[in-house]
């Protein structure tokens, strides 16, 4: 009986071990339950928000210095465009007195001139403030009028008996040159290309049947209208360029 008390007493452990024993797992999980989860740092925000605001002051005061240096940069583009201006002028003064002392003499006591006209290197010759270009190329009445604008001047005008005789003297043999002269046969009307009216008294033509010759051409001796598709040399007529010294 003593036996069996004791083998009793081995096999039923007391109920308080028996508890403690299968359930230490649900103490640990309701412990680990009521813990509260963790809340980010005060500091860590703090730290952001300064973060952020410094970087919008240093893109603000980027900025800034990129429009000072605009400013500044317009300022000097302004001065040296004025410096350049001012040089280019100086520059064109200085050339032009030099045109002056080489080319404005007075031939008949070799003084330098108060006034003087000068001429492109291709229009050889000059007359009373006329530039003119004789040209051998055979062209129509239009095609040659084209060309002459297109060199900044016109078929030449003639204005008087003393230019006439100045052109002729410098015509090749009996060639025969386009003039900016061009007749209206219906209107029997003569007209220059800068719209002045043709004074018959200049110089008459050498033909009297003018029907289909609308064009007119001269040569050192004569004058003739003709078709205006025919292709004839010309003479182109510009302004000389003025020159004189400075005061």
């Amino acid at each position: 009986m003593e036996m069996d008390s004791i083998y009793t007493g081995l096999q039923k452990p007391s109920e308080d071990v028996y508890s403690t024993i299968n359930q230490p797992q649900g103490k640990r999980a309701g412990a680990q339950q009521g813990v509260s989860p963790v809340q980010p740092s005060s500091c860590s925000s703090i730290t952001i928000a300064l973060g952020v605001t410094v970087c919008v002051l240093l893109v603000a005061v980027i900025g800034m210095g990129i429009a000072i240096l605009r400013i500044q940069g317009t300022h000097c583009v302004a001065g040296n465009s004025s410096t350049a201006s001012q040089t280019s002028t100086n520059s064109y003064m200085k050339n032009s007195n030099g045109l002056v002392r080489s080319f404005c003499w007075d031939q008949d006591n070799g003084d330098e001139a108060d006034l003087c006209e000068i001429c492109p290197r291709t229009w050889r010759w000059k007359y009373n403030g006329s530039c003119y270009d004789f040209s051998l190329i055979p062209q129509s009445w239009v095609s040659s009028s084209n060309t002459c604008s297109k060199d900044g001047g016109h078929l030449v005008v003639i204005d008087d008996q003393q230019e006439l005789h100045f052109l002729r003297g410098k015509m090749v043999g009996g060639t025969f040159y386009w003039i900016g002269l061009k007749g209206k046969v219906s209107l029997e009307e003569w007209r220059w290309v800068d719209n002045t009216t043709f004074n018959e008294t200049l110089f008459a033509f050498n033909n009297t049947d003018h029907r289909g010759r609308d064009c007119v051409i001269i040569s050192n001796t004569k004058k003739y209208s003709e078709p205006c598709e025919t292709g004839r040399p010309r003479i182109c007529e510009r302004k000389a360029l003025r020159l004189s010294p400075n005061p």
